[in-house]
């Protein structure tokens, strides 16, 4: 079974919105931060040995907000503590306000050889109503620095259902990206989560919202679009060119087994889940006194293990095979959700076939629902 590894960097120069990440527009501890890093990749590896990751993603955060010597110093770091002999993908992430051609040098030159970018729109209005910082120019000036220093798998982020959206700015974001024609594009619907000013923002009744059917409007716009243009819808939220899926996600979407470095970050190995804190002053003390920064771990238990991989594959275009299910868990799929599957028949959201049940086109707007009724 593939391994992936994720990496935390926390740091962004300001917090959008809608964001409940563990981020923090302080960069002041960067430095402090990297040794705690550090020390908890060489206590990771003594716990769990020298893993071999076969994807890497280093995510924030904006973790292009590090030095040219930052990027270098985990190079050395990975090589020393992973065997990274089978390494197939290596992406960071980070925002285009932050991106340039020296930047985009040092990456390609340590080994990174996938870049995700978050675009979220190409209306400026749009971008300063969600508190994001770049301009469409930027974008621009990023994607052409990671394209002229030879970067061929870059992946753009998407936003629908953000306040003030309508679909001629859901169509001008779609011109534009014709133009960069990236080898992936993700679209994900805004979530209000809880704690954010976005959050405050709606409770107070400030928050403007686009009705669900002009959201559903949006997807099925992008939808249709992106396949026009070759893209493979190959999870419901993920667009990518053939043979420009990412890698690393998809270990994720198949339950598959990661390490996790860095604060807040979540790992899943040898069948237990852990979680590590989100707190930076606790991160920095554990890391400094010798002791992994973790605040839970928990055995997945088969019975979880096997509703979580029906969730996550149904977000699969590929959907559920019968025979890697038997194969996972001895026993019959078709079976074992036979009252599921006769009452789902009716609503046209799933796709009965020899070999595999997925999702229909309808289906992809009612996942969520698809899902419940299978663990009822």
């Amino acid at each position: 079974m593939s391994l992936g590894l994720y990496v935390h960097i926390p740091f962004c120069r300001s917090k959008c919105y809608y964001c409940d990440f563990c981020s923090m527009p302080d960069l002041s501890r960067r430095v402090d931060y990297l040794d705690a890093l550090e020390k908890e990749v060489q206590l990771h590896a003594a716990r769990y040995g020298r893993l071999m990751p076969e994807t890497i993603f280093i995510g924030g955060g904006t973790p292009t907000l590090l030095e040219d010597q930052d990027w270098h110093r985990l190079s050395r770091l990975f090589e020393r503590f992973f065997d990274l002999s089978s390494l197939s993908e290596w992406s960071v992430e980070g925002n285009p306000e932050s991106v340039n051609l020296a930047l985009s040098k040092t990456l390609k030159s340590i080994g990174v050889n996938r870049f995700s970018m978050g675009v979220q729109s190409m209306d400026f209005s749009l971008l300063r109503a969600i508190g994001r910082i770049h301009s469409p120019e930027e974008v621009t000036t990023a994607f052409n620095a990671l394209r002229q220093t030879g970067f061929d798998n870059i992946n753009l982020d998407l936003m629908t259902g953000l306040p003030g959206q309508t679909l001629s700015a859901i169509d001008e974001t779609l011109s534009w990206l014709k133009q960069f024609d990236p080898e992936h594009v993700s679209a994900y619907g805004l979530k209000i989560e809880e704690g954010t000013p976005f959050d405050r923002m709606e409770r107070q009744g400030l928050l403007k919202l686009p009705e669900e059917t002009l959201e559903r409007e949006m997807d099925h716009r992008i939808r249709e679009v992106l396949r026009e243009r070759g893209y493979q819808h190959y999870e419901i939220s993920n667009y990518a060119k053939p043979g420009r899926a990412c890698r690393h996600n998809l270990n994720y979407w198949n339950c598959g087994s990661y390490a996790a470095i860095g604060l807040s970050a979540h790992g899943y190995l040898n069948g237990v889940r852990y979680e590590n804190t989100s707190d930076l002053n606790r991160y920095i003390h554990d890391l400094s006194h010798e002791t992994l920064p973790v605040i839970s771990e928990e055995a997945i238990s088969p019975q979880e293990d096997e509703k979580e991989w029906i969730m996550l594959r149904l977000r699969l275009s590929e959907g559920i095979p019968y025979s890697q299910y038997q194969a996972r868990y001895g026993k019959s799929f078709l079976n074992e959700k036979k009252t599921a599957i006769e009452k789902l028949k009716g609503t046209g959201w799933i796709d009965l076939q020899k070999e595999h049940l997925r999702l229909t086109e309808a289906g992809l707007d009612f996942a969520n629902a698809v899902i419940v009724e299978f663990f009822e």
